[in-house]
């Protein structure tokens, strides 16, 4: 005969939760709260990460490259236009980045490039209209060096990098860690 003691029905509730809940995620969250740079290729840290204001390039909104006009506001940075870089390549395990923006012209000039090792944009996403909005920009399957913003009268407010587990490369080693945890 089967009996079931509560400790097994305590295990399997356990069990069941374990496999019904969401996977853990952490998040690495960029405030843009204060930054006190307003100078081009000035970088400044936040978060384990280095960023910076640079020039706009071909492939930004539809004006000639070499403008670098920002703006950093009490709860964010105005891109008008510029360039936010965003360097992440201490950070392993990036499984999506999220940016919280707005446009204050025309919609369609906010861009936003994701880029490996070798400098090649493997995601590009243009705005699709005005006043607040997100973007979420899926970085399965890559390893993200670098996040740039390019904006022509743009805000942006705030950038999540989420993963399953983050950590800075220079202490452990993302796979290390998750085979603890498997």
């Amino acid at each position: 005969m089967l009996r079931l003691r509560w400790y097994h029905l305590a295990a399997l509730v356990f069990i069941v939760g374990m496999i019904a809940s969401p996977a853990l995620a952490d998040e690495i969250v960029l405030t843009l709260d204060a930054v006190g740079v307003s100078a081009c290729d000035t970088p400044w840290n936040e978060s384990s990460c280095a960023l910076w204001f640079t020039e706009t390039i071909d492939g930004d909104y539809g004006h000639p490259p070499g403008y670098c006009l920002p703006s950093p506001q009490p709860d964010g940075v105005y891109i008008m236009p510029a360039r936010l870089v965003v360097d992440v390549s201490t950070i392993e395990g990036i499984e999506s980045i999220e940016v919280d923006y707005q446009e204050a012209s025309d919609p369609g000039r906010t861009r936003v490039f994701l880029y490996d090792g070798d400098g090649t944009a493997f995601v590009e996403e243009w705005s699709q209209g005005m006043g607040l909005a997100t973007f979420v920009l899926d970085a399965t399957g890559h390893v993200v060096d670098q996040l740039a913003i390019s904006g022509w009268e743009a805000a942006v407010w705030e950038i999540r990098l989420i993963g399953a587990i983050l950590v800075d490369n220079e202490q452990t080693s993302f796979s290390a860690l998750k085979a603890v945890y498997r």
